[in-house]
């Protein structure tokens, strides 16, 4: 028992500044969905307002206006509205970067969108494109640069140089996108 109680002492500046950060992320949880706060949206930011007379969540004059929830509710709110207008904005990336691709021979992938922890995009063998919901939150070039690696994946399945060398053909930008992608990593 001493041992431990020698620890927790030793270790007890520490310990108040863990916990301290702890405090201020769940603060900033918090504040991240009251109104007033930024939510980005393709790169620009939208201005989170809930209003109890509203029943679905919709853009409006540089607003998201979502209706009237508590707090913890409204990331899943925000997170539903990208959902349902995710499909047709990454389609059209899509149908942008897949001609050349389907010229030589491959088939459009099936579109998957979903909250991916550690990846905005994965192509899998049975032709199956994921990409991650939080795209949304980035501007298009991002997006753009994403679904061109993933269409890259079609030729090869690896990440050499003649991989990157066919992204670099496909979409030159990639280095600029995938260096925003990194400022806003995933955790």
């Amino acid at each position: 028992m001493r041992a431990i109680e020698a620890f927790i002492t030793e270790k007890q500046d520490w310990i108040q500044a863990a916990q301290a950060r702890q405090q201020r992320r769940a603060q900033q949880a918090q504040q991240q969905w009251q109104d007033g706060a930024h939510i980005p949206y393709l790169g620009k930011p939208l201005t989170l307002i809930s209003d109890a007379e509203v029943q679905e969540t919709h853009r409006e004059a540089g607003h998201l206006v979502i209706p009237k929830v508590p707090l913890e509710q409204r990331q899943a709110l925000v997170y539903q509205w990208y959902k349902d207008n995710a499909r047709p904005i990454f389609s059209a990336a899509m149908a942008t970067h897949f001609p050349y691709f389907e010229r030589l021979g491959y088939q459009l992938p099936k579109l998957h969108i979903k909250l991916m922890k550690t990846r905005w995009g994965s192509l899998s063998t049975r032709g199956n494109m994921s990409l991650n919901l939080l795209l949304m939150q980035y501007p298009p070039q991002c997006l753009h640069s994403v679904v061109a690696h993933e269409f890259c994946h079609l030729v090869h399945m690896n990440h050499s140089n003649t991989f990157y060398a066919l992204l670099s053909e496909r979409y030159p930008q990639w280095r600029a996108a995938d260096a925003l992608l990194k400022q806003g990593a995933l955790s």
